[in-house]
């Protein structure tokens, strides 16, 4: 007997972050629906990344455009672009269920589907923008919302932002979805007896922040003229990536080994560090709010972090006691807190694994916890 599958469109806009393919993936796997990543792909840009094509093929719809950054006008005209595109995928394919990423997505996936067939709307709750959204910003998010069935978030800080501008009506669900990948429950950090050797720190994804790779990088050099080894592994994309080429060229303690494939490169990479760095700025209020992939990573592997200070996710990792806050202006206090970070790491051999994660609160940041809920959107 042929089963029938709902197929969804997973809607993105750049190249596919990891947590989304493996959305799609879990989706897939399921046996009841066939998924669909259909993505804006950015024309020279520096943030987007390669990616495993893990579904097959003819699943990936790319959009090939120019990045929408900058001029408000080229953004406007690009994102009608690809709303008239997406809306002839839509036709052709005829998804049943459109997930739609952020709020640009949403925004367009309407615009797209204005008039054809009705489908459920998914949405992927992921960036606040602003922390009080102005009236024209907020009448076009609830317009876009009114079909949405179910939200996503990725950070329990979004749930504030989102019922003070009451983006969504009061009957649909709000449902966390910690970000950590799916296969992470077989992962686990093995920590030496000690660092005296060298003490790895890793700081992989979007680069961004410059006062803050700065402070890291000051600090390393101030332990490592010690005669310390302490050794800075960067990996990835982002607007600070030419600071961080730099000082490889000037550090034989800095490595950088540029865009990396998640499926293919990460699990190695993520378990050779003893620290993991995540001190974002904080100028945006999305930094101020999100909990970064990276948190749910560290928690799953057992490696501790550090984050900035004055966030939502610093909260959590000091509730948590999962790793270290520090100042969130890349000031010479935040260099002295990261230097001691490092200083305590290699004097004493249980510093680090006094961070050591329990099975219970591991569960909870591990994709797996989550499918049921995931799948049961779909059909709700």
């Amino acid at each position: 007997m042929t089963v029938i599958k709902k197929k969804i469109f997973f809607i993105y806009g750049n190249t596919p972050n990891p947590s989304l393919i493996e959305r799609a993936l879990t989706a897939e796997n399921s046996g009841e629906y066939e998924s669909y990543i259909v993505f804006w792909s950015r024309k020279n840009s520096d943030i987007s990344i390669p990616f495993s094509k893990i579904l097959p093929l003819d699943r990936f719809i790319d959009i090939s455009l120019g990045d929408p950054r900058g001029n408000i006008f080229r953004r406007i005209i690009l994102s009608l672009l690809f709303s008239i595109k997406l809306r002839a995928k839509i036709r052709s394919i005829m998804p049943d269920i459109i997930y739609p990423v952020n709020s640009d997505m949403l925004g367009l996936s309407m615009l797209s589907n204005y008039l054809l067939k009705p489908v459920k709307i998914v949405y992927d709750f992921q960036d606040q923008k602003g922390e009080k959204l102005n009236l024209l910003y907020k009448y076009l998010y609830r317009i876009s919302a009114r079909k949405v069935s179910t939200v996503f978030v990725r950070s329990l800080g979004f749930i504030d932002h989102i019922q003070k501008n009451n983006l969504f009506s009061d009957e649909v669900p709000i449902k966390y979805f910690a970000e950590a990948p799916l296969g992470w429950d077989s992962w686990g950090k093995k920590f030496p007896n000690n660092f005296e050797e060298k003490l790895i720190v890793g700081y992989f994804g979007n680069i961004r922040g410059t006062k803050q790779i700065k402070s890291l990088l000051m600090a390393t050099q101030m332990i490592n003229k010690e005669g310390k080894n302490v050794q800075l592994n960067f990996a990835g994309v982002g607007s600070e990536v030419n600071l961080v080429t730099k000082a490889v060229g000037e550090f034989n303690y800095v490595n950088y080994s540029g865009p990396f494939d998640y499926f293919k490169d990460y699990k190695e990479m993520f378990l050779s560090a003893d620290i993991i760095y995540a001190a974002y700025p904080t100028n945006l209020s999305n930094y101020k709010f999100h909990e970064a992939r990276r948190f749910h990573e560290s928690i799953a592997a057992g490696i501790p972090i550090i984050v900035s200070e004055g966030t939502y996710m610093a909260n959590r990792v000091i509730d948590l006691n999962v790793g270290w806050t520090i100042d969130s202006k890349g000031s010479s206090e935040s260099v002295q807190e990261i230097y001691k970070i490092f200083s305590d790491s290699i004097k004493h051999p249980t510093f680090l694994k006094n961070k050591k994660v329990k099975s219970d609160l591991r569960k909870h940041h591990l994709m797996e916890f989550y499918i049921e809920s995931f799948l049961n959107s779909f059909s709700d």
